[in-house]
């Protein structure tokens, strides 16, 4: 019995290390204006989603706004095993899922020179379902993260050219994780492994953590304007419980264990630059690029309360990511608006440590989108379509990762936006 606790610990500690790697893809998704035109919306003339791309624009936005958004997104993906040294072949679907990123903005301009904002958006999120009993299970299963972020901002106009934006950012963090855990090797017989002999691991916790921004916003002409914007790196401090769930066929032998735990997990800064022009009235074409800081994760400790290891550690060395994006807007008349927008998105993920959490390379975004303005409403519908390159693994049995490779994923994102101007 003692040999069998001392193994689930163990399973729970290795299980634990893995929440680094549920940050691992920021959200752009703010608004279906945004998602149509590729998140090129930094220095072009905005609408209140600009609370959350940048700050400063949002001195531009008369009178009072109001804009409530949903965004839609569903993944979906294959995975292929070739791996005759460990008995590892097939290839096997993601499920299909969806998850929403609900998002609401309002802006109030006081005077000329001050504009006041409040937003509740989505900047860091996954989910993946993979099937039960696949080869990778052992790595993962399911993985859902869900952040969400109020931010209180003010846009201050320092003279006709340039504005300033400055904002304060409240990030509520969710996680949950599940994968197997063989225990064929504890069985009497040593039986192979299988769902029979499969034991099951749980991660749920939450946090708060707290960051915050600044931007700029300049016009050099009636043609030419430029956006940027910092955002802080936000800390958290997840407390949860790990548990581990025993094979049926261990009943009476293996007791069900949960343990309290907690990390600390940052989520990294990131700058964002854009460049618009607009030509006339009809057109305009704005290009940009975001760096984030993903090198941020390069360890991991991991602290159990009542357990014979108290902490553990996990390398990662993750590498900083750029981003890159054009958007174009076109009116053919003044109440409608045609968009479209291309993104290339940089992995973070390192060889060395990929697994099956992150299934993904690099990755393309094509997307377009309407827009229709009617009196003081606005509706703006997006949609962008993520295809990402196959990643090929090596085997790394220690980890659960074996020959194998992620292929023909790609995710389909839907958004619609509504924006009444009071």
């Amino acid at each position: 019995m003692r040999k069998f606790s001392a193994f689930c610990v163990l399973c729970l500690m290795l299980f634990s290390a893995e929440i680094a790697f549920a940050e691992g893809f920021a959200v752009y998704e703010w608004g279906a204006r945004s998602t149509a035109l590729g998140g090129a919306v930094t220095a072009r003339k905005p609408d209140p989603s600009a609370i959350a791309s940048n700050p400063a624009a949002i001195t531009m936005l008369e009178g009072k706004q109001l804009q409530l958004g949903l965004s839609v997104v569903m993944p979906k993906g294959n995975a292929t095993f070739d791996d005759p040294a460990y008995n590892m072949d097939g290839e096997y679907k993601i499920r299909d899922e969806y998850w929403t990123m609900p998002s609401a903005y309002y802006t109030h301009q006081l005077t000329d020179r001050v504009t006041l904002g409040l937003g509740e958006y989505t900047r860091f999120g996954l989910g993946m379902d993979y099937p039960k009993y696949w080869p990778g299970r052992y790595s993962i299963h399911n993985v859902e993260l869900q952040t969400f972020s109020v931010t209180p901002v003010v846009g201050l106009q320092v003279t006709d050219k340039l504005s300033v934006g400055l904002g304060f950012e409240a990030m509520y963090l969710d996680i949950m994780i599940k994968k197997a855990v063989d225990l064929s090797d504890k069985i009497p017989g040593n039986p192979p492994p299988s769902r029979v002999t499969d034991g099951q691991s749980i991660l749920e916790g939450d946090s708060w953590g707290f960051g915050g921004s600044l931007s700029l916003h300049y016009t050099f002409d009636e043609n030419w304007a430029a956006g940027l914007i910092y955002r802080s790196a936000v800390q958290h401090k997840v407390k949860g419980e790990a548990k581990f769930e025993p094979p049926a066929i261990m009943s009476g032998v293996l007791p069900d264990m949960t343990s309290s735990a907690h990390a600390n997990v940052t989520l990294p800064e990131s700058v964002t630059g854009g460049l618009a022009w607009t030509p006339n009235e009809q057109w305009s074409v704005e290009i940009g690029a975001t760096w984030t800081r993903w090198s941020r994760f390069r360890y991991l400790n991991i602290h159990h309360k009542d357990l014979t290891s108290p902490k553990s550690d996990s390398v990662r060395h993750w590498k900083d990511a750029w981003r890159f994006n054009i958007g174009v807007e076109y009116y053919p008349v003044d109440w409608v608006a045609l968009r479209a927008g291309f993104i290339w998105d940089q992995c973070p993920v390192t060889k060395a440590n990929e697994d099956y959490l992150i299934p993904t390379a690099h990755r393309q975004i094509y997307s377009a989108g309407l827009g229709f303005h009617l009196d003081d409403w606005t509706i703006d519908l997006g949609y962008a379509l993520l295809n990402v390159n196959e990643r090929k693994y090596a085997s790394r049995p220690n980890d659960h990762v074996y020959k194998s490779s992620t292929h023909r994923s790609l995710s389909h994102i839907a958004a619609v936006s509504v924006t009444y101007k009071f």
